[in-house]
């Protein structure tokens, strides 16, 4: 089984490498003509180019190398390829060398240092000092849209392997970083002034609850 680029437990250069072979795998049918590859490589190009406009980082990435492979790797085989001049030939062979070959590597260092630090939070959600049940970056930002409807809301974290349980609520200068976030997954968040709190007002007893998963 292939390994999940989303899976932050895995480390930067792994995700990378996982993201590069799903742009690697492209293949080429024989008996479509060369010309209708390189006009839908424009098309493709300029696909890739509004994913990384809209930071879309992964699917730019994986769109640039499938771009790389088919005009580099696979189409040069195709039996009709010589025989192929058209205008958009010419322009693919300079969006290869003047776009996608900077842009690739560009995208590469950034996803590296985006996989590096989910991978730093990951690793510290997993050997906590003090902590069994805390509130990981991904709880901070599920957290923050509750108690932005709901100032009250409190978030409940189990960590059943520690046979722990923690009540929080984000703190005032937590709410205001963690709603102004625009990073997804795992990544680091400031120390100080701490971002959430124990919620010490709220009391727990043994009793018999029934739970109703609406998801």
């Amino acid at each position: 089984m292939s390994p999940d680029y989303t899976d932050v437990s895995l480390t930067a250069a792994e995700r990378v490498r996982a993201l590069g072979k799903m742009g690697c795998s492209v293949e080429i049918n024989e008996d479509i003509a060369p010309r209708r590859y390189f006009r839908s490589g424009v098309e493709m190009e300029r696909m890739a180019a509004v994913y990384l406009e809209e930071g879309s980082l992964e699917n730019a990435y994986v769109l640039y190398t499938k771009f790389i492979t088919l005009f580099v790797e696979k189409l040069p085989g195709h039996r009709d390829y010589q025989q192929c001049s058209i205008p958009e030939k010419q322009l693919i062979m300079k969006k290869l060398q003047e776009v996608a070959f900077p842009r690739k590597d560009e995208l590469k260092k950034r996803l590296q240092e985006k996989y590096s630090r989910e991978h730093s939070e990951y690793l510290r959600s997993q050997t906590h000092p003090t902590q069994t049940a805390f509130l990981s970056s991904v709880d901070l930002h599920t957290h923050c849209s509750y108690q932005l409807m709901l100032q009250e809301a409190i978030a409940i974290v189990c960590a059943p392997k520690h046979n722990d349980t923690g009540v929080f609520r984000l703190t005032g200068p937590g709410m205001s970083e963690v709603s102004g976030c625009r990073l997804k997954g795992f990544h680091p968040h400031s120390k100080e002034p701490p971002l959430f709190t124990v919620c010490k007002h709220v009391q727990v007893r043994d009793s018999k609850i029934s739970l109703l998963d609406l998801r």
